[in-house]
């Protein structure tokens, strides 16, 4: 119940009565006084689910409202697919994708043999589980063959690879489970639970045509909450009926409850499962999530800078340091390469003999970011400092270049571009330099650089920082010995 607060008596803010009208409370007479419900519609013949919510005010009758926070977005604004946010497959003259200017297709070629697959997969991981709040997945699609027997299409949030429709977790969508049936599944654990079978060809009050045609575009929305997962589908008018849903709180299998997922990327995925007599064709338009509920509106940063989960801690629940600075640890002392890390924490202490100029790019160190974990870093800083230690710098100056890197899936610094691998995002972070004739104890200028516009590196990625010393001279008894620190937030 919602209530005024201003030091009178405390008076109801509003309510619905018997015939679905709301009443807003503007005198302590009880009768006209009440909860306020809001629903998709106020007929009781309405197939709509009504969420009941209060209406809060603050001392200053100021009303309180929940905010959707928009968690993804894919708006397909470009003819490729982004390997900044998805990895895919296709297989040539079989199944294949065809990105344009909002639109993405998933197609099965004419004559494509059984067994193919065309899909996308996110990076990022999105948490399906805040509590008192919705995730929502909304979409709009268009299916070629709605009926047919020739594919498995699925959409949702899905942990798996592309091809593995028995051993995947997640809460999406079966467009086809192959046989041409629609419904909503629920994985996890190896235990599978499916909603009611949707019937594409009703037409709903008030439509004037089916639920999902073939070929017509239609919108979508998959609604995971603590204890339900429904889909909603909705016309060319954006009017929305609930097609589907699992109530998953009178599962005797506790596991099943989609608040156990945690997180899962967003994947589409459609194979064939039968000879491909003609063209198939699973059209997407804009994608997006968000979380709407009480808590979400809140900064996805917060939850883990303020449980402790800082960037020099792991996402593990031992929190011990990522980086070398281990009580009496010694640097490690580096074997510079281009293509493999001798340190493999994420910063720390570290020690390196002089060498020769050269416009050849080192690591320094290497963390990865574990696909089993559920969070990225989102990285704020990074600091660098350095001494020389051992001799005196000789013969030519030494002069070194310092960069981050972030978002490639593999160790070394020229792993390339690909639909199944990702190279570096790099970052320039500053030069340092020591003059000939530079003494034991002599510092380079202390590297603190803050990244006004944060860079995110996801799970299943790594975080480096590398150098470049253009200038130097390769003396075995001169050592500089630094440290590097990374400073950010483990966000989901």
């Amino acid at each position: 119940m919602s209530t005024f607060e201003d030091g009178s008596p405390k008076q109801e803010l509003a309510r619905v009565n018997a015939t679905f009208q709301a009443q807003v409370g503007l005198s302590s007479n009880s009768e006209v006084n009440g909860l306020l419900a809001l629903g998709s519609a106020w007929n009781k013949t309405s197939n709509g689910t009504i969420i009941a919510r209060e209406v809060e005010a603050d001392t200053l009758r100021r009303l309180r409202v929940d905010k959707d926070t928009l968690l993804f977005s894919e708006p397909w604004l470009t003819s490729t697919v982004s390997t900044d946010k998805w990895s895919s497959i296709s297989e040539p003259f079989q199944a294949s994708l065809y990105p344009s200017p909002g639109l993405l297709d998933l197609v099965l070629e004419a004559d494509a043999d059984s067994g193919y697959t065309a899909g996308i997969r996110s990076y990022a991981p999105i948490p399906i589980m805040i509590p008192e709040t919705e995730i929502v997945l909304a979409f709009s699609a268009s299916y070629s063959h709605v009926g047919g027997n020739q594919s498995r299409i699925n959409v949702g949030f899905i942990a798996a690879d592309f091809t593995d429709f028995n051993f995947d977790e997640g809460v999406y969508v079966r467009f086809n489970d192959g046989t041409g049936g629609m419904d909503i599944a629920l994985k996890h654990n190896t235990n599978a639970v499916y909603s009611n079978a949707i019937d594409p060809t009703v037409v709903p009050p008030g439509w004037s045509s089916a639920l999902i045609p073939s070929n017509t575009m239609r919108h979508y929305r998959i609604v995971v909450g603590l204890s339900y997962v429904s889909l909603w589908v909705g016309n060319e008018n954006l009017e929305f009926v609930r097609a589907a849903s699992i109530d998953t709180s009178a599962y005797p299998f506790p596991v099943l409850k989609p608040t156990t997922l945690y997180f899962a990327p967003i994947m589409l995925r459609m194979r064939s499962v039968a000879y491909i007599a003609s063209q198939v064709t699973f059209r997407v338009g804009c994608i997006s999530v968000y979380a709407r509920g009480h808590f979400a509106s809140l900064d996805r940063s917060v939850p883990t800078s303020v449980s402790g989960r800082s960037a020099s801690q792991t996402q593990h629940t031992t929190y011990k340091s990522t980086a070398n600075l281990g009580d009496g640890t010694t640097p490690t002392s580096l074997t510079l390469s281009n293509t493999t890390a001798t340190l493999t924490d994420m910063g720390g202490r570290f020690q390196f003999n002089a060498i020769a100029g050269a416009e050849t790019d080192y690591i320094v160190c290497a963390y990865a970011l574990t696909n089993s974990s559920d969070l990225g870093l989102l990285i704020r800083g990074v600091r660098v400092d350095l001494v020389n230690t051992g001799a005196a710098v000789a013969t030519n100056p030494t002069i070194i270049e310092w960069f981050l890197c972030y978002g490639s899936t593999g160790t070394s610094l020229a792993t390339a571009e690909s639909t199944s691998t990702k190279a570096d995002r790099r970052v320039y972070l500053g030069v340092q330099s020591f003059v000939v004739g530079a003494v034991i104890g002599s510092v380079g200028q202390a590297l603190d650089a803050t990244l006004d516009a944060p860079v995110y590196a996801p799970p299943g990625s790594y975080i480096k920082i590398g150098c470049r010393v253009f200038s130097g001279a390769a003396t075995g008894s001169e050592i500089f010995r630094g440290a590097a620190s990374v400073i950010g937030d483990w966000v989901s």
